[in-house]
Order: C-alpha cells, then structure tokens, then sequence
C-alpha cells in the first residue's frame, strides 16, 4: 500500500528531479570553475545570499496560504495578491538600498546600482518561481515540478559556459541564473494556465 500511494509516487518524482539537478550541478561544476575567476564567484555568492536572506523576510510564510482556499479560482487571486505585495516590498527594499549608499555597499565588481537592480530582479523571479511552485503542488503537476529543477540546471550551465567563455565573468554568472529563472517561470506559468 504503502508504494502504492499517490503521496509516495508524488514525493518520488518531485525528489528525484531534484537529485538529477544536484546531479548536473556537481558535473559540471569543475568545467564552470575553470571558465569563471574566484573574484566572479565571491561576487555572485555576496549578491544572492544577501538576496536569500532579504526572500526569507520578504516572503512573510505567506506561500503556504495558496494551499488553503478550496477553489483554484481563490488560490490564484491569493497567490496574484501576495505575489504583488512581495515584489512591492522588495522594491522599497532596494529604494532603500540605493538611499543608504553611502553607509552600506555589499558588491564589489559591478557598480552598486547594477548591482541592486540584478539583486531586486533576481529576489523578484526567485518569489516568483516559489509561489508557482506552490501553485504547480497544489494543481498536483508532479511532472512540472519534476522538471523544474532539470530546466534551471541545464539552462543555467548552457548559458554560463559561454558567457564565461567570451569574458563576462560575474556579469556571465548574473545573466545565465536571471535566465534560467525567467525560463523555469515560463514553463510553470505556460503549464499551470
């Protein structure tokens, strides 16, 4: 029964994407490390883990209220509704950022204004690609999220390796995970419509 259930299927098919990515992501690790200089990813790493915690605050738990209304009618007007009040946040959060230059600086390579506007776009399409996330479990589309993970690693190392090929070096880094999170919110907007 028990390998029978639907939960388990479920929980199969979303983690096995999940360890193919991971998959993808060590292989090809060494070949992007050879392509991208230290200083490319000390970069990156500031920038998206200062995003990774500002999507932990701006977040607010409230993904998980998608799951609650009965009807799909009510859950997207739920998830529209706190996906606009995420996003309104995060731009008075980097408004801020950009007024309290002077006192703070967290990039190093690109100018700072650069370097909040991919930080805002990047928090932006990471809440995005979360609350569809929530939305594509709740319409049961395993296979989208089975997906997922696979889209976003292999755009990613396709659009990183030639960027970093032709010398964009953390510019390249920026670019190709952008992308590749422009990519996956397609595809589960494409599949949840």
């Amino acid at each position: 029964r028990f390998l029978d259930s639907s939960l388990w299927k479920s929980v199969a098919t979303l983690s096995s994407g999940q360890v193919i990515a991971l998959l993808i992501n060590i292989l090809s690790t060494p070949i992007v490390s050879r392509i991208y200089s230290k200083e490319a990813f000390g970069d990156f790493a500031i920038v998206t883990s200062t995003a990774t915690i500002i999507i932990g605050f701006i977040g607010l738990g409230l993904g998980s209220a998608i799951m609650v209304p009965d009807s799909d009618k009510e859950s997207r007007m739920i998830f529209v509704n706190v996906y606009y009040l995420q996003v309104l946040l995060a731009l008075m959060l980097s408004i801020t950022l950009i007024i309290i230059e002077p006192i703070y600086k967290f990039s190093f390579s690109l100018p700072y204004l650069i370097s909040v506007i991919i930080m805002f776009l990047f928090i932006t399409l990471s809440l995005l690609q979360s609350l569809m996330s929530i939305y594509i479990n709740r319409l049961n589309l395993d296979k989208v999220l089975f997906i997922n993970p696979l889209i976003s690693s292999i755009s990613t190392l396709l659009l990183k390796i030639p960027l970093g090929i032709i010398g964009l070096d953390s510019t390249g880094m920026y670019i190709s995970t952008i992308l590749a999170l422009v990519i996956v919110n397609i595809h589960m907007i494409k599949n949840a419509n």
